[in-house]
């Protein structure tokens, strides 16, 4: 998808009906419930860079299963993840790659109550089926659900949880 940018004139092409190219079939394995933003318009964004690069954004709302060991509670911190795998796509037809600067950007004023995001990795990992072999963008410590999982990436947010004040 290489083009010339006229001796960088043009930073970007931006598409306007993102059902013209092929997409990944990316999926978010531990999710539980979610909807996309298409409120006027639907919340996507699509960018080919001169070099091939493609950027696309869509906007979503996820709730996100966490398993919580809360044998130190109130002074615990949890790992929660959120697992990205592709749905039908082995590891021989396609590969994710994070973003070398800045692979996860977040909300300036991250405001969750009682929780603090501390931290977050990037990593990859690859999981076994039936069907094949699957790249999926994982955390490094939480076990996920495909026990075959051998780690090689996805953001892995370290919360912390304020206690309420003693009464």
């Amino acid at each position: 998808m290489q083009f010339d940018d006229q001796n960088g004139q043009v930073r970007y092409l931006t598409l306007t009906d993102p059902d013209k190219i092929w997409k990944p079939d990316l999926f978010f394995s531990n999710e539980k419930e979610g909807h996309f933003h298409n409120i006027i318009m639907p919340n996507v964004l699509l960018r080919i860079h001169p070099n091939g690069d493609v950027l696309y954004s869509i906007r979503i709302s996820l709730v996100l299963s966490c398993p919580m060991d809360l044998k130190y509670y109130p002074l615990d911190k949890q790992t929660c993840s959120i697992t990205m795998v592709s749905y039908g796509y082995t590891t021989e037809d396609l590969v994710f790659l994070w973003k070398k600067e800045e692979p996860v950007q977040l909300v300036k004023k991250l405001y969750l109550p009682r929780f603090t995001l501390e931290a977050f990795l990037t990593d990859y990992c690859t999981s076994r089926t039936n069907t094949g072999y699957f790249f999926l963008l994982t955390p490094i410590k939480t076990e996920n659900v495909w026990r075959e999982a051998t780690c090689i990436g996805l953001s892995q947010p370290v919360w912390s949880f304020t206690p309420p004040p003693l009464l």
